[in-house]
């Protein structure tokens, strides 16, 4: 019989970029039938409810110290989704900012666009 696994997800990044890593969680859930996710928002929001919950693994956003500190402390695989930390304390999984960049300043001057800017 397969071992029930409790994975939390905790978010606090703008939605739009925090929509795309929930589809992508989303995704996976099908392949892993025992894994039961519970989500959550801000980072008062989840402290005390992930620590009672007591997550086999916690997907998160690890972007500062005060947010690490408590996920050390469950004691549990944690991977983070953040560039935020100069020193990432945990795993993470995140976009090459410098690749993305260059892929669409290279994109737009094969448009032969010789003026633009990035907001």
């Amino acid at each position: 019989m397969a071992v029930e696994r409790r994975i939390g997800v905790i978010m606090t990044f703008p939605a739009g970029y925090v929509h795309g890593v929930v589809r992508g969680i989303s995704a996976a859930i099908p392949s892993h039938p025992t894994w039961t996710v519970r989500l959550a928002g801000g980072f008062e929001d989840w402290t005390d409810r992930m620590l009672a919950w007591k997550p086999h693994g916690v997907i998160a956003n690890v972007g500062s110290a005060i947010i690490a500190k408590p996920l050390r402390a469950l004691g549990v695989p944690v991977v983070s989704f953040s560039g935020g930390l100069h020193e990432p304390v945990f795993p993470t999984v995140h976009v090459d900012d410098v690749r993305v960049g260059a892929m669409a300043a290279e994109h737009l001057l094969n448009l032969k666009l010789e003026h633009f800017a990035f907001w």
